[in-house]
C-alpha cells in the first residue's frame, strides 16, 4: 500500500513557511526596479546570507515549484554559498542586474543551467562564465551562445566536465573548434570535459563543416566520454578510416593527421596502429557505422544502434566488452529471433537492454529472449506486430492452452520493465498472445526487485494478469514504486487490488485505459486524499 503522508522535518516547515511569505515580507525592500537595478545592493547582505548553501537551494526548489521565482526572490536568495544555480524555470526574469548579481556574488557556482533564456546578449554570457572559473556543469542550450562564448568556456572554466549547448542558433561549425583549441595560446582548452551535448546545426550550416569539426572535437578532448549529436557516427568513420584530406580546418588549428599522430604516439603499443578514443556512451548509431565506432571507440558501455537494412546481426561485430547497456532498434519488421545471438553472446555483460521495433513472428521468441536476460536490471522492449498472412486464429489454440507450459525464470535484479505494443490496430496472432501473456506473468511473479513498470497497448486483459500473479503463494509487486498503465483493458478493482499490496506505490498513470472512467477516477482519488496516501495518480 503507498505510504502515509508523513510530517515533515522542523528544517522542511521552517523553509517551507519562510517560502510562503518570502514575497509579502522579505522581498519587500526589493520590490521597485529601480532598486533591483542599483549598484548598491552587490554589497547588500540579504536575510539569507546566515543560510548554508543546501538550506538555499532547498528555498530555490520550493519558490520554483510556487512559479514564485520572481526578480525580488532572486536577487534575495542569490548568496555566496550557492554552488548550483537553476534559471531555466524564469528565463524572463534573467537579465542584465540579475547576471552582475551573479558574477559578482555566485562564483563558487559549480552547476549553471541557462536554458531557453534566450534574452541574454553574448557579450554578457561571456562576462558571466569568466567569471565563474569553479564551474563543473553548464547548460547554454537555447541561448544566444556564439563562438566568442565558447571561445570564453574553453579558455576560463578549465574544469568544465558537461555542457550543453544544443540549439543555440549563433553558433556555426567552426564554434567547435574555439571550445577545443585556443589558436592565441596554441593550446587545447575543456581538456576534463566528459560530456558535451550539440546540435543540431544551424540554419546555413553546412552538415559537413559540423562533421569535421566533430572529429577534430573528438580528438582534442582526451577525456570525452559522451557526445550527443546526430551526426556522431559519421565523425567516428572519418576517424577509423583516417581519411582527413578532405578536412575544413579553421586557419591557425592543427591539422587532424598531426592530432592523430600525437595522439598514437601517446599509446605506441595499440594494435594495428589505430587510433582509439575514450568514448563509454554514443546514440544514433547504424548498422554500416557500427562496426567502425566499435572499433574506434573500445570502451562504450552506452550503445543505441538503428538497423537500417535486412543485414544479419553478425556476432563479430559485437565484442565490446564493457558493454553494458543496449539499445537495438530496427525500422523494418523483423523477428526478435534475431535478437537471441546477441544477447547470448553479450551474456550476463548486460544491465540494460532496449528493443525497440521487432515483432514476435516466432511465437517463443519473447520467452527466449526473456531467458538470456535474467540479469538485468532495465529491460525495454516496444514491438510491433508481424505480418500476417492468413486467419489470424489458430485451429490448435484449445490444445495449446492446455497443454502449454514454459518454466518460470527468476529476475533477481530486475528493476525496471515496459512492454508496449506499437501495433494496437494489427492484431496478434491468438497463439502469440496466449504465450506473451504467459511470459508477462512469469516475469512480473519472478522479479522482486522491480521498482518501475510500464505497460502500454497490449491485446489483453490486465485483470487476469495481476489475479495470477498476486495470487499467494508469493509477494509479487512487493518493491513497486511506478506503475503506468497505458491504453490497457484493466478494471479500477485491479487497481484497488495493487493499492492494497505492501509496497511503497507513490506514482501511478492511467492513460486511456478502457475499463476506468471519470467517476472511477474521481473516487480514486478521494479515498487517496482521504486515507493521507503519498501517492501522485495522472488520469487521461
Amino acid at each position: 500500500m503507498p505510504k502515509k503522508k508523513t510530517v515533515a522535518s522542523l528544517q522542511s516547515l521552517c523553509l517551507e513557511y519562510v517560502a510562503d511569505n518570502m514575497e509579502d515580507i522579505w522581498a519587500k525592500v526589493y520590490s521597485a526596479d529601480d532598486n533591483l537595478d542599483s549598484n548598491h545592493l552587490n554589497d547588500t547582505v540579504g536575510p539569507f546570507s546566515i543560510l548554508v548553501g543546501p538550506q538555499v537551494q532547498e528555498l530555490f526548489r520550493l519558490m520554483r515549484r510556487r512559479g514564485r521565482l520572481t526578480s525580488a526572490v532572486l536577487h534575495l536568495l542569490l548568496v555566496p554559498q550557492l554552488t548550483e544555480l537553476d534559471m531555466s524555470s524564469c528565463p524572463q526574469q534573467v537579465r542584465g542586474s540579475l547576471l552582475h548579481l551573479i558574477t559578482v556574488k555566485c562564483k563558487n557556482l559549480s552547476s549553471l543551467d541557462l536554458h531557453g533564456c534566450d534574452q541574454i546578449p553574448a557579450d554578457a554570457l561571456v562576462n558571466l562564465v569568466t567569471s565563474l572559473p569553479c564551474l563543473k556543469k553548464l547548460c547554454l542550450s537555447q541561448t544566444q551562445c556564439d563562438t566568442q562564448v565558447l571561445s570564453a568556456v574553453g579558455s576560463c572554466c578549465p574544469k568544465l566536465c558537461k555542457l550543453d549547448i544544443k540549439e543555440c542558433v549563433k553558433l556555426s561549425a567552426d564554434s567547435l573548434f574555439y571550445l577545443t583549441y585556443n589558436p592565441l595560446s596554441q593550446s587545447f582548452c575543456s581538456q576534463d570535459l566528459q560530456v558535451l551535448e550539440t546540435g543540431p546545426q544551424g540554419p546555413g550550416m553546412n552538415r559537413h563543416d559540423v562533421i569535421w569539426a566533430l572529429v577534430f572535437v573528438l580528438l582534442a578532448l582526451p577525456r570525452l566520454e559522451t557526445l550527443f549529436h546526430n551526426d556522431i557516427a559519421e565523425a567516428l568513420c572519418l576517424i577509423y578510416m583516417q581519411q582527413f584530406d578532405d578536412a575544413q580546418i579553421p586557419v591557425g588549428f592543427p591539422a587532424l593527421q598531426d592530432m592523430t599522430w600525437d595522439k598514437m604516439a601517446n599509446f605506441p603499443n595499440q594494435e594495428n596502429s589505430r587510433i582509439m578514443l575514450g568514448l563509454k556512451e554514443i546514440f544514433r548509431v547504424d548498422d554500416y557505422s557500427w562496426p567502425m565506432a566499435q572499433a574506434v571507440c573500445p570502451r562504450l558501455e552506452k550503445v543505441s544502434v538503428n538497423f537500417a537494412t535486412r543485414a544479419v546481426l553478425d556476432l563479430n561485430i559485437w565484442s565490446c566488452r564493457h558493454l553494458s547497456h543496449l539499445t537495438i532498434s530496427c525500422r523494418e519488421r523483423r523477428d526478435m529471433r534475431e535478437l537471441l545471438p546477441v544477447v547470448t553472446h553479450l551474456g550476463s555483460q548486460l544491465q540494460s537492454l532496449s528493443v525497440n521495433g521487432f515483432s514476435f513472428r516466432e511465437k517463443f521468441s519473447f520467452h527466449a529472449l526473456l531467458s538470456h536476460c535474467l540479469n538485468l536490471q532495465k529491460l525495454r522492449i516496444h514491438f510491433r506486430s508481424p505480418v500476417m498472412h492468413g486467419p489470424g486464429t489458430d485451429p490448435k489454440l484449445e490444445a495449446l492452452e492446455l497443454d502449454f507450459s514454459l518454466s518460470p525464470h527468476e529476475f533477481p535484479w530486475l528493476h525496471d520493465f515496459s512492454l508496449k505494443h506499437l501495433d494496437t490496430m494489427i492484431p496478434l496472432a491468438s497463439q502469440n498472445i496466449v504465450l506473451l501473456k504467459e511470459s508477462l506473468q512469469y516475469l512480473l511473479k519472478h522479479s522482486p526487485s522491480l521498482v518501475k513498470l510500464q505497460l502500454a497497448g497490449l491485446p489483453f486483459s490486465l485483470d487476469e494478469v495481476f489475479e495470477k500473479i498476486l495470487e499467494p503463494p508469493g509477494a509479487a509487486l512487493a518493491s513497486l514504486q511506478q506503475l503506468t498503465l497505458a491504453k490497457t483493458s484493466v478494471s479500477l478493482g485491479t487497481i484497488y487490488k495493487l493499492l492494497s499490496l505492501d509496497n511503497e506505490l507513490c506514482f501511478l498513470e492511467l492513460f486511456l485505459c478502457s475499463g476506468i472512467h471519470w467517476k472511477e477516477y474521481a473516487g480514486l482519488l478521494h479515498m487517496v486524499s482521504t486515507e493521507g496516501l503519498k501517492l501522485d495518480i495522472k488520469w487521461i
